[in-house]
């Protein structure tokens, strides 16, 4: 009898040990950045994960695995154990764009549960300092005169830097040679040092290299002028208003994630939203905090995305590879 009861003592204790044990999240957490390291994305997704550290209470470590336009990490989560410990950095290149850039995808909308966006950021028209074109029309009156003599680098298919430049060729009837990248840090790394013409970049990459003096900037995708480039116009401005494209940036988790895990998540991506550290922070990136679209309405934000990039890829006449 004695050890019966003492029995009955012990089963609820372990029971209850295993219970809390269960409660997420109970170790840290992974943060799969489709890109590599050092770019505006990275520096997002940096910002991001410090900040759900600190509302979820367990460490949220960025890993960085880039590869085919963000194909490589993305494919990865889509893979990983839904358990609520591998979240993906989603972006609107591999969400919205590479759907209809390739034709072959190893994950779907299917794959995911959306938590929330976060952020979203403009592109900006960066010049080599080995032209001295002095504005977006004499860039553009060279590139009609001498069709695939400017080179301009991107982040490879289906990237918004890739888009940009299709856009900007189809709206200007011009014709550029695109040379494609790794990532956006290694195309930078070639514009500075003339290796190519020009390309499409992220405001927080570019911004800095104007103000040094080691680039220059003929034009934005904002809606309107850069607080750390206000003598930048935008393409509106110069009467290109369809060249407009602003990448978006969420927060996903495996599709079967458990629900506890996913409203967790949601709630942690509320707070730092609100945070005005957190946006300030996104801010000084020259990039802007998006509010009010978690759960199921970021799912349907994405959708309407991929619908309208679809448009867009048609109409600047990208062919699926």
């Amino acid at each position: 009898m004695k050890k019966i009861a003492l029995l009955a003592l012990i089963v609820p204790f372990l029971f209850g040990a295993a219970h809390a044990a269960e409660q997420y999240p109970a170790r840290p957490i992974t943060f799969v950045v489709p890109f590599p390291p050092g770019g505006a994305t990275d520096l997002a997704a940096r910002t991001l994960a410090r900040n759900l550290t600190d509302h979820l209470g367990a460490t949220v470590i960025v890993q960085n695995k880039a590869g085919a336009s963000g194909i490589v990490g993305t494919q990865y989560v889509a893979n990983a154990k839904p358990d609520g410990y591998t979240l993906l950095f989603g972006a609107s290149g591999t969400l919205a764009t590479n759907p209809w850039i390739y034709k072959k995808l190893p994950y779907s909308e299917q794959s995911f549960e959306p938590i929330g966006a976060f952020s979203e950021s403009p592109l900006v028209l960066a010049l080599g300092k080995h032209h001295d074109f002095r504005n977006l029309e004499q860039l553009l009156a060279y590139a009609r005169q001498h069709p695939g003599d400017l080179n301009v680098g991107s982040a490879g298919p289906g990237s918004a830097m890739n888009l940009a430049n299709q856009l900007l060729q189809q709206m200007t009837k011009t014709k550029m040679t695109d040379v494609p990248f790794r990532g956006s840090t290694d195309g930078m790394t070639a514009l500075l040092s003339g290796n190519i013409d020009f390309m499409f970049d992220y405001a927080v990459s570019v911004a800095p290299k104007v103000q040094s003096g080691s680039l220059a900037a003929l034009a934005t995708t904002a809606n309107k002028r850069l607080h750390e480039l206000p003598d930048v116009p935008t393409f509106a401005e110069l009467g290109y208003p369809e060249i407009n494209l602003r990448a978006w940036f969420g927060l996903l988790v495996p599709a079967g994630t458990p629900r506890d895990a996913v409203t967790k998540l949601e709630t942690a991506l509320q707070m730092t939203l609100n945070d005005p550290e957190f946006e300030k922070a996104i801010e000084n990136q020259n990039s802007v905090v998006v509010k009010g679209l978690t759960g199921p309405a970021f799912g349907d934000f994405i959708a309407a995305e991929r619908l309208r990039w679809r448009d867009l890829i048609k109409a600047a006449g990208v062919v699926p590879q």
